[in-house]
């Protein structure tokens, strides 16, 4: 519900509202900055516990993400194209259980198909759950995988966020007080 704010401006003393209007406004921004400070520490909670609900490695995702403000507007971006990969789903099992917001990720685009494929992990944020891990005798690793699903993080984290932002600006702005 919309709050009503009214200001009286007195015309015998205009220099004094226009002051008072000059101070809300400093009171507003400080009140939306604040909101938004508290929104984008608890949307980087709400991320890790998304990251977590999937099995993935939290600190590696984390490293990889930024979060920061930039005028009005959280921004939420990454370096690492693998997200993407993690968060659509991949190959033939990503097909067959695909991202919520499904639009034209290709799945597999190869046509690997029920064989699946072989690939080097540099870490361990590179395989799936389900791939087969074979170390060979020099040490290095191969996996092999038909794909995985998709595992949404990012997009469970949007959602959420998309459903709270205003709520929590809003419960900064109402804690003005206007003389």
């Amino acid at each position: 519900m919309a709050k009503q704010i009214d200001i009286e401006i007195n015309l015998d003393n205009l220099e004094r509202s226009i002051g008072k209007l000059a101070i809300f406004e400093l009171q507003f921004q400080k009140a939306v900055d604040d909101g938004l400070e508290e929104f984008s520490h608890r949307f980087r909670d709400k991320l890790v516990e998304n990251i977590s609900k999937y099995g993935l490695p939290v600190h590696d995702i984390l490293a990889s993400i930024h979060i920061y403000q930039a005028d009005n507007t959280l921004v939420i971006s990454s370096n690492d194209e693998q997200l993407a990969y993690i968060e659509y789903g991949v190959g033939l099992i990503g097909s067959q259980s695909p991202h919520p917001k499904w639009t034209d990720w290709q799945y597999d685009i190869n046509e690997h198909g029920y064989k699946g494929w072989v690939y080097y992990p540099e870490t361990d944020m590179d395989f799936a759950q389900n791939d087969v891990i074979i170390r060979t005798i020099r040490g290095s690793t191969i996996a092999w995988t038909r794909g995985h699903e998709a595992r949404p993080f990012l997009y469970h984290t949007w959602l959420w966020g998309t459903r709270s932002i205003h709520q929590i600006v809003m419960k900064h702005v109402r804690r003005i007080k206007i003389d």
